[in-house]
């Protein structure tokens, strides 16, 4: 006999607490939100940060 579904989710998110929302891990959530919703935008905008970063650096 096989698993419901729920059954399986269940007992995968057992002990599962969340995710931390801190800085850090908010910005990392957006990236992953533009990059699977807007690929293109989204490697434009990295690049753009990317090259500010630089000339900031320089």
């Amino acid at each position: 006999m096989e698993d419901e579904p729920t059954t399986v989710l269940d007992r995968a998110s057992r002990g599962w607490r969340g995710v931390d929302m801190n800085p850090a891990n908010v910005r990392l959530l957006q990236q992953l939100r533009a990059d699977v919703f807007h690929p293109h935008d989204a490697r434009l905008e990295q690049a753009n940060d990317l090259a500010e970063s630089a000339t900031a650096v320089a």
